[in-house]
């Protein structure tokens, strides 16, 4: 069973109160297995005893199976993206749903409090003003929020930002990396297809990652990379659904996992070193479509814990 230890509360009280509250982005994930963007942002101003308003957790269902609830989250997304001045590239349209979610994740990684793998921290923070709008989903008969958001033009440091701290548990690696962070990356890195469709490979984006994660051996640039790219380690958070977690939760992220055959990473590696080449992203993607791979590993199918 996973183990994670999130530091906030989901309270949307302030935000709806104050059309234009204005916050700064703590954080961003790639929800598993619904592949949605979560975004985590908190009030930077300062309160009595040092305390800050409760962060908010705010999800937008960009892959949703119903298509209003998913052009609702998309516009919302898109709007906050607009606010922060930030962009991902066209070639995004080529991606499957995971790793269009995971973009977005790691573009907006670059703004927040907590930063990215492979980008410096901010010294100041952008606030934006968020619009909420509650409502009761048709879907669910249960109630949803959307989004909107503007930018303020204003900054804030980053020390200001949080001052009881913020603590989400994830990919386990991360106590064991120390990245130079890189301040340029190709804007399709760690995307599976280029422009036409094809498998971008593996060669330069390996490069980058054994250079800026100081990996001289081998065989564990080839465990991290693959974890990277096609389970989305840096950026990845499990969710529950009615009060159920997934059973299929991808082996060796969250946790440590010695068996290889449980993980995706740890097949595409056997299969890589039986081939010499790994399996195209196509066929990784098609295999995970149609539940193809084994338990544990990533197939992108909601199964309810046991």
């Amino acid at each position: 069973m996973l183990y994670r230890k999130e530091v906030f509360q989901i309270e949307y009280k302030k935000l709806t109160k104050t059309p234009s509250h204005a916050v700064a982005l703590v954080d961003a994930r790639m929800t598993y297995p619904s592949f949605g963007v979560r975004v985590i942002v908190s009030d930077p101003k300062k309160h009595l005893f040092g305390m800050h308003d409760t962060v908010h957790q705010m999800d937008f269902m960009i892959n949703s199976d119903h298509e209003d609830q998913k052009a609702a989250a998309q516009a919302g997304l898109a709007s906050l993206m607009n606010a922060l001045g930030l962009t991902v590239p066209s070639v995004v349209t080529q991606q499957p749903p995971q790793v269009v979610a995971a973009a977005y994740a790691r573009a907006l990684q670059r703004e927040s409090w907590q930063g990215w793998l492979f980008s410096k921290n901010r010294l100041r923070l952008k606030t934006v003003k968020v619009k909420v709008d509650q409502g009761i989903s048709k879907h669910h008969k249960k109630r949803y929020c959307n989004y909107t958001f503007n930018s303020t033009g204003q900054s804030v440091e980053r020390k200001k930002v949080l001052v009881n701290g913020y603590d989400y548990d994830g990919w386990w690696r991360y106590n064991l990396i120390k990245p130079n962070q890189l301040s340029r990356l190709p804007d399709d890195f760690l995307l599976w297809f280029d422009a036409d469709g094809k498998d971008r490979r593996d060669l330069e984006d390996a490069r980058i990652v054994a250079r800026a994660l100081n990996i001289n051996k081998k065989k564990v640039l080839e465990n991290v990379f693959y974890q990277l790219k096609f389970e989305m380690a840096d950026v990845i958070c499990s969710t529950s659904w009615y009060g159920h977690t997934s059973a299929n939760i991808p082996a060796n992220i969250f946790t440590r996992d010695a068996d290889s055959r449980d993980s995706l990473s740890g097949l595409i590696a056997i299969y890589r070193s039986r081939r010499g080449t790994r399996p195209s992203a196509d066929a990784i993607y098609h295999a995970a479509e149609k539940d193809k791979l084994p338990r544990k590993a990533w197939n992108g199918k909601w199964t309810k814990k046991d």
